[in-house]
């Protein structure tokens, strides 16, 4: 039998951190052709040292582990294709299909 690992035998690390970009003087985030906030990531030849200093301080115990798996990108586009095409039909099959994952 395998033992549940104990978290606090572990330390917290960013796994993954995205940015958008938000207009200084009206607040606005800039956005897709399709309405969706534009993400941005840092490239991959940056080292941005306050980031490693992030979770100086972060106590295990501070963390929840993440349950549901999120939408990837491609579901999110065929949704949002289904919805703009009035495409009611499809978009219940693919909500369908997601949550038999």
């Amino acid at each position: 039998m395998i033992d549940k690992p104990n978290k606090n035998d572990y330390h917290p690390a960013v796994l993954d951190i995205k940015f958008y970009l938000i207009n200084s003087e009206t607040g606005d985030i800039l956005e897709n052709i399709d309405g969706t906030e534009k993400e941005f990531q840092l490239k991959n030849s940056i080292r941005f040292k306050p980031l490693e200093y992030l979770c100086e301080n972060l106590d295990v115990n501070m963390l929840e582990e993440i349950k549901e798996t999120p939408l990837n990108k491609e579901t999110k586009d065929k949704m949002r294709e289904f919805v703009k095409n009035n495409s009611k039909d499809k978009l219940k099959e693919l909500i369908k299909e997601f949550y038999k994952k």
